[in-house]
């Protein structure tokens, strides 16, 4: 087994395999912290490890409830958490855009910055926006257009607290002011303190569904926070906020990101190193229930087919057959009586007694599932040539008609039948087959019945089924024929 496993692992597409997981793992780990809802991933991490170790103890019981009930809740997760699920998607093309980030140089930065605290001292709230690779239109609503050149005296007359849109947000995008008075989505998580207002959640809100850079100033406490993926910042000068921005700025104009530093740098490490660990768990785990060998005992039906026509089996024949399967667990699973059955090739049978054997080639066992024995494992079958005859079709009347009436004719559609025998069942001659029988003393006046054909033992229909039988009987007064 573990050489077997040590085979599986070291290959080329395994490697790829347990890489591409790794990294899918960390980036939706990455995502949901940044929205504040790392403990889903969590959760789901959970899940998968009770289900790799009920597979490895052969649980039957776990391992049917995950195999039966994972498709709901797949379906389940897309519906509650699409909006995470969307975010992540856009994250992983957002790399791929690129946008102009703001002008060179910090003169922009330093009027945001100066804006910024005059607005925390004087005191008078406000919300300032700067986008970054994901698109915002989604998240913003109302708003007014402006597309303005920045200045101190313009940013501090749209936050004054008699402008109509004073309590929306200020978009800041490719040195320019783009617009106004814009609503951001409330955050959904809990991390902010009681005491932060509405502000800061559409600030923590707008943060956490982007990667956007939202400042926000607070009228009460007179105070300047930063949001940005989703974490809340306090900003103590002027130099902090031209920082943040132009970092921002060089950050979200690159294709790739940006290198970090120090003890992110090695956290960052960690976590990919613990993401590569729990694929190797989780994928050994998925790779050695599939690799465990199991047995099982069915009840499959046989098939006879290709029985040249001028050919027909005598004597009885079995219908089903016990077979004993072995193989690995995952193809095992699907294995049922209802997808496998013995066929039973007679294309090349001659007559005389022939004995054919149950094998995998005829079970049409899937590669690595074998067949360890079956009862019975061989068929005997009595194979006789036949011959196609047409033969006519005589109605089988009993008794006579009422007192005074005599059968005058008696027709029959079909006239003839085609029929399927035995070539040494004894003379051909004369051969013809009967209706059911047709009681007389039953009969009033001229009628048409139809009736079913009785067949010599041991012969059949050339077209099955038998067609039925026509018979049309016409009745006249015995005192006019005698006439």
């Amino acid at each position: 087994m573990i050489t077997s496993f040590l085979h599986n692992i070291l290959g080329w597409r395994p490697l790829i395999d347990i890489t591409l997981i790794t990294l899918g793992m960390f980036f939706v780990y990455h995502t949901l912290r940044r929205l504040g809802t790392w403990k889903i991933f969590l959760g789901m991490v959970m899940a998968m490890l009770v289900y790799v170790a009920a597979n490895l103890l052969g649980l039957e019981g776990i391992t049917w409830i995950f195999s039966n009930l994972s498709h709901v809740a797949l379906i389940g997760i897309i519906i509650i958490f699409q909006p995470e699920i969307r975010k992540m998607l856009e994250s992983s093309v957002s790399p791929a855009r690129r946008e102009q980030g703001g002008p060179d140089g910090e003169e922009l930065p330093l009027l945001i910055a100066d804006s910024l605290f005059s607005l925390a001292q004087n005191p008078c709230g406000a919300i300032m926006v700067f986008p970054g690779r994901d698109p915002l239109e989604r998240f913003l609503t109302g708003g007014i257009s402006l597309n303005a050149d920045p200045s101190q005296e313009l940013i501090l007359s749209i936050f004054d607290t008699h402008s109509p849109g004073h309590d929306g947000a200020l978009l800041i995008r490719d040195g320019r002011l783009a617009g106004y008075g814009f609503r951001l989505p409330i955050s959904k998580s809990s991390r902010l303190p009681r005491e932060m207002g509405t502000r800061h959640h559409a600030g923590m809100g707008l943060s956490e569904t982007t990667d956007a850079l939202v400042f926000v100033v607070s009228e009460e406490r007179k105070t300047v926070t930063c949001f940005k993926n989703g974490k809340p910042t306090p900003v103590m000068n002027r130099q902090e906020a031209v920082e943040l921005i132009t970092g921002h700025w060089d950050a979200t104009a690159s294709y790739l990101p940006q290198q970090e530093k120090g003890a992110k740098k090695w956290a960052t490490s960690l976590e990919l190193v613990a993401a590569f660990i729990l694929t190797i768990f989780i994928w050994s785990g998925v790779v050695i229930g599939r690799m465990e060998i199991v047995e099982k005992g069915l009840v499959t039906p046989i098939v006879y087919v290709s029985l040249p026509s001028n050919n027909a089996l005598a004597g009885a024949k079995p219908t089903e057959t016990r077979v004993h399967l072995a193989g690995p667990k995952s193809q095992m699973d699907g294995m049922t009586a209802e997808n496998l059955r013995v066929r039973i090739d007679l294309s090349n049978a001659k007559p005389g007694k022939q004995t054919f054997f149950v094998s995998r080639e005829n079970l049409n066992l899937p590669k690595k599932v074998d067949l360890l024995d079956a009862d019975p494992s061989e068929i005997n079958l009595a194979i006789e040539e036949t011959v196609d005859i047409e033969v006519p079709v005589t109605p089988q009347l009993v008794g006579q008609p009422r007192q005074g009436m005599v059968v005058a004719e008696v027709a029959v559609k079909p006239q003839k039948v085609r029929v399927v025998m035995k070539k040494g069942d004894g003379a051909l001659e004369g051969l013809s087959v009967t209706t059911t029988p047709i009681y007389l003393d039953s009969l009033s006046s001229s009628t048409t019945l139809l009736c079913k054909i009785i067949a010599p033992p041991g012969s059949q229909p050339s077209d099955k089924p038998w067609p039925d039988v026509e018979v049309q009987i016409r009745l006249t007064p015995a005192n006019k024929t005698a006439e």
